[in-house]
């Protein structure tokens, strides 16, 4: 059959339809694309991770974001809260670095406690000046549920550190008030797996504004009135909203307020009058570092050259420098007069604001008691003195002796002073005439014991003679007891030495360090004495405590620990009167307190800062030591030296937020260990750093809280060294403050 014969045997069927098939695949494509987007989502948004196994996730994914009722909910005590917020994209932290309209910031949270934690429940808020875009989940770790402001975190894995399984979004609406720019984390309650529930503190991050406002207050106490420079709002009844100053540059800061003015550093130096409202720009001194001299008047400026190391002072009234600079020149500030020293105390004097030599009156001089000699003190800090008669003549060729509170000077009990004047005492009576004038010594310090009534009843000098002996004596060199010969690598620590009582024997104790006391030496002598003896205690320098008794004359020596964190002391303000307790985190690296620290404190606080026990007794802080604090490196800081302590600290402690009070205190304690030390390495501890350590617990808690620490190191040649940033410390409501240091 050819080709053709079967071309012709074709026969032409009719072409069946598609349509039907095309319909049934599209409807099959459909479902499986249903059934596999199903599962699909399942899979994504599943808790239970298909690495892990499951742990009762039907019973989780039910969970309340509220607590049941009923359960018993116990305070945990060890746990640690935090919160933490950066701005989108970078690793800037808010409360840091400001933020400004416009900004993207996510916040999340972490706990980390003894316990295996289940569930965690909590609410949130925050400040007007935030819109929350959303709440975001991190990955697959919880089952966490959202409910309004409520939230819970239902763990699949028991676990002892707690990451946010969610993070929070917020766009900065408004950056001029940083009352509105808070996040906050509340009504905090842990579950563990064992069923136990624990309650943590609230926790809030407040957002550094860029745009800064400041708002300037009148705050009254019951004993006094001063002016708040801060950031935020006050709206307690004790604040009198004087004035506001907008800044106009991002870097701006408050450097000082004197009289009826403020220095602002806002891109130049401003004086803004706080109570006209007046801003005076001071471009022609830009190059300097200045300082204000007014009232209700700008007199004129402290100017000071950094390249000469000097200062110089301007006046406004005399449109001229008054005082020229001058290398090693250094000027103070007061009520109606500046101080004027130099490096040499070759010319120490007391000018008024014209430049004329300043005679005080009667109303500006204090009595010494048991003595006709007055003072004038030309310190905020209390830490330079100048002495008069009655009649306001200056004594002593005018010349100022400085820290006259901490060991400069001591009184007789024929009225006479005696005072220290390089390395030898001399005694003078009211008519400057030298009654006696001892011998130089290589150091010595002056030691009195205060009694009950806050009198003194005891008076002596402990000395280094110059054959290295540590003995006491009196004012006409008596030798009353020797304590040691010290060798050169012994060191004696004045600051830590003095009149106190120790395990009920009261007397003199000089604290001199010995690191060649071996680690078992000190460990059996501490425990000999009843010493706690913690993880750091082998870390630490270590030494002898020489005593002697003057009632029994009893002496000995025995084995301390040198080191550690000193004069530490908090202040309390609410803003009503409050019951507070306090306690610490790490309780255990106490050693001295005062009042008695027994598991906590328990004081009721005035606004005023006023402090009493429950027995009525009154205290003004509440003090304690520490056996240790964490060392640092000093790799950033400040090069400070003898000469300009005083300025030094006065200008930081006001920058970082110290009142007056405070700064007083601190300078007095602080300044004689930077000025016997000479030349020194600086470095502030704040409070961030601080809680890393020993964590303060005050409930109620405060609304804001500034703890600071000096860190002082001894140098024998300047030290270049990276300078420390500071952060100003901003008081708004319930304020507590606390301050101290070590020495190196």
């Amino acid at each position: 059959m050819n080709n053709d014969d079967v071309n012709n045997n074709i026969v032409e069927q009719p072409k069946k339809s598609n349509k039907g098939l095309i319909i049934f695949l599209v409807i099959l494509l459909v479902l499986l694309l249903g059934v596999g987007g199903f599962f699909a989502y399942k899979y994504f948004t599943n808790e239970d991770n298909s690495n892990e196994k499951p742990n009762n996730t039907s019973k989780k994914e039910e969970e309340s974001v509220y607590p049941p009722d009923g359960v018993q909910i116990n305070e945990l005590k060890n746990g640690t809260f935090s919160i933490g917020c950066m701005k989108e994209g970078t690793l800037d932290y808010v409360n840091k670095v400001p933020v400004k309209k416009g900004d993207i910031v996510t916040c999340e949270y972490g706990l980390e406690d003894p316990y295996k934690i289940e569930t965690v429940y909590y609410q949130f808020d925050y400040g007007t000046g935030l819109k929350l875009i959303e709440i975001k989940k991190r990955d697959n770790q919880a089952s966490s549920k959202v409910e309004g402001n409520r939230v819970s975190d239902v763990y699949t894995r028991p676990q002892p550190v707690l990451d946010s399984p969610y993070y929070f979004r917020f766009e900065v609406l408004d950056d001029t008030d940083v009352n509105n720019l808070v996040f906050r984390i509340s009504n905090i309650v842990i579950k563990s797996i064992s069923n136990d529930y624990y309650k943590l503190n609230d926790e809030s991050v407040t957002f550094k504004n860029s745009s800064k406002l400041f708002y300037i207050y009148e705050v009254s106490t019951e004993d006094d009135k001063y002016i708040d420079i801060t950031n935020n709002k006050r709206n307690d009844s004790n604040s009198k909203l004087l004035n506001e100053y907008r800044c106009s540059s991002e870097e701006c800061y408050d450097v000082e307020s004197r009289g009826d003015y403020i220095l602002f550093d806002d891109g130049s130096h401003i004086a803004f009058n706080y109570i006209t409202g007046e801003k005076i720009v001071l471009d022609k001194f830009k190059k300097y570092s200045i300082r204000l001299v007014s009232d209700s008047k700008l007199r004129g400026l402290i100017l000071f050259d950094e390249t000469l190391g000097g200062e110089a002072y301007y006046s406004f009234e005399s449109e001229k420098y008054i005082v020229d600079f001058k290398k090693g020149q250094y000027l103070n500030a007061f009520d109606g007069y500046l101080y004027l020293s130099k490096d040499d105390d070759s010319s120490d004097k007391l000018i008024d604001y014209k430049g004329n030599d300043f005679v005080p009156t009667i109303k500006e001089l204090h009595k010494i008691e048991e003595t006709e000699f007055y003072y004038i003190d030309a310190g905020t800090a209390g830490s330079i003195y100048f002495f008069f008669n009655k009649d306001g003549k200056a004594l002593f060729n005018r010349k100022s002796y400085s820290s006259l509170l901490q060991g400069t000077y001591q009184v007789t009990k024929d009225g006479n002073l005696i005072l220290r004047e390089g390395n030898k005492f001399v005694e003078y009576n009211i008519n400057e005439e030298v009654i006696y004038e001892s011998a130089e010594y290589n150091d010595f310090d002056f030691i009195v014991d205060i009694n009950d009534k806050g009198v003194i009843s005891s008076r002596y000098i402990v000395a280094v003679d110059k054959d290295n002996k540590l003995k006491l004596i009196d004012s006409r060199e008596n030798l009353i007891h020797e304590f040691v010969t010290l060798n050169k690598d012994n060191e004696v620590h004045w600051a830590l030495s003095g009149f106190y009582e120790y395990q009920k024997k009261h007397g003199i104790y000089m604290v001199v360090q010995d690191n060649s006391i071996t680690d078992k030496e000190l460990l059996d002598g501490l425990k000999a004495q009843g010493e706690e003896i913690s993880d750091y205690t082998l870390e630490e320098d270590r030494g002898y405590e020489y005593y002697y008794i003057p009632t029994t004359k009893e002496s000995g020596k025995f084995v301390t620990v040198i080191g550690g964190y000193a004069k530490p002391i908090l202040y309390l303000y609410p803003e009503v009167e409050t019951q507070i307790t306090v306690n610490f985190s790490n309780e255990d690296n106490l050693t001295t307190t005062y009042p008695k620290f027994k598991n906590e404190w328990k004081v009721l606080a005035k606004p005023n800062g006023d402090l009493y026990d429950s027995n009525g007794k009154y205290y003004y802080g509440l003090y304690w030591e520490e056996d240790l604090n964490h060392k640092v490196d000093f790799s950033e800081g400040f090069y400070v030296t003898k000469e300009n302590a005083i300025e030094f600290l006065e200008e930081k402690l006001t920058y970082i937020g110290l009142n007056d009070k405070e700064r007083n205190e601190f300078i007095m304690y602080w300044l004689p260990i930077l000025e016997k030390n000479g030349k020194n390495l600086v470095y502030f501890e704040l409070t961030d750093e601080r809680d890393s350590f020993n964590k303060l617990i005050i409930n109620p808690k405060p609304d804001s809280i500034l703890r600071l620490a000096i860190h002082v190191k001894k140098v024998n040649n300047k030290v270049n060294i990276k300078e420390q940033k500071l952060e100003t410390f901003n008081r708004t409501g319930f304020t507590a403050v606390e301050w101290g240091g070590m020495t190196y």
